[in-house]
């Protein structure tokens, strides 16, 4: 029995489109990797059209840290040391990494500010309260801060120079200016003093009887005590002149 033409037709094209969904699907083909020398950045758009990028991410267990700065020696010292007067830190410190450390100074009198940096710059008197805090830096992360308190027991006297210089004959006569921030009574004397000099201890006028015939530099030391334990000293130089002889014309 013959089937008609057309019937014929359709079975071929169903058993084809069978035969052709039938088997294994193959999965599609990956993207390809970037090449090793694109990196993407992904990036994120901030209101007003500026464009920030974000870093990439880290491989999983690698972090990067920066270690913070230390203090390991802070202190108190005199601003001028030879004097014993004033006030200063020292400080030291050092930084995991090897990062350089600066250090970032405040200073308090009485409860308020008085500026920065390693020297107290006001004028102390017995009794003021000084505190100053210091914190360290490598630029990228401060460090613990460290402060240091200090109460002013007693100031040093003050030598200011040298006034009213006469010079006579037979003597040469001076005044040696000296104040102290406390306000106590100040007494004078002489070190290592050229023979015939001296000082009254309650003034501070110096005489010298020059003896004739000496010239050049002759050096003395005024030392000057508040009677609280505060003491300075100050080296002075006398410079004598050659005189002409009587007979010169």
């Amino acid at each position: 029995m013959r089937m008609p033409g057309n019937r014929i037709l359709s079975v071929l094209v169903a058993l084809f489109l069978f035969v052709g969904c039938s088997g294994d699907r193959k999965a599609p083909a990956p993207a390809p990797p970037p090449s090793a020398g694109n990196v993407v950045t992904p990036t994120a758009q901030q209101d007003g059209g500026s464009t920030v990028e974000r870093e990439p991410a880290h491989a999983p267990g690698v972090v990067d840290r920066n270690s913070p700065p230390v203090i390991r020696n802070f202190r108190f010292v005199h601003a001028d040391e030879k004097a014993g007067t004033g006030l200063r830190v020292l400080v030291e410190g050092d930084d995991a990494d090897g990062d350089a450390v600066r250090f970032e100074i405040a200073w308090r009198k009485n409860g308020e500010p008085a500026g920065s940096g390693d020297r107290l710059t006001t004028s102390l008197k017995r009794g003021d309260k000084i505190t100053v805090t210091v914190t360290p830096f490598d630029g990228k992360e401060r460090g613990e801060s460290a402060t240091l308190s200090r109460e002013i027991l007693n100031a040093a006297p003050v030598i200011e120079g040298q006034e009213q210089f006469q010079v006579s004959d037979e003597a040469v006569v001076f005044h040696v200016r000296a104040s102290d921030p406390d306000g106590d009574p100040l007494t004078y004397s002489l070190k290592d003093p050229p023979a015939g000099m001296s000082i009254d201890r309650g003034t501070g006028w110096v005489r010298w009887v020059t003896s004739p015939g000496i010239p050049g530099k002759v050096p003395f030391t005024v030392i000057v005590s508040d009677g609280s334990g505060g003491e300075s000293t100050a080296r002075f130089t006398v410079t004598v002149a050659e005189q002409p002889s009587s007979g010169a014309r």
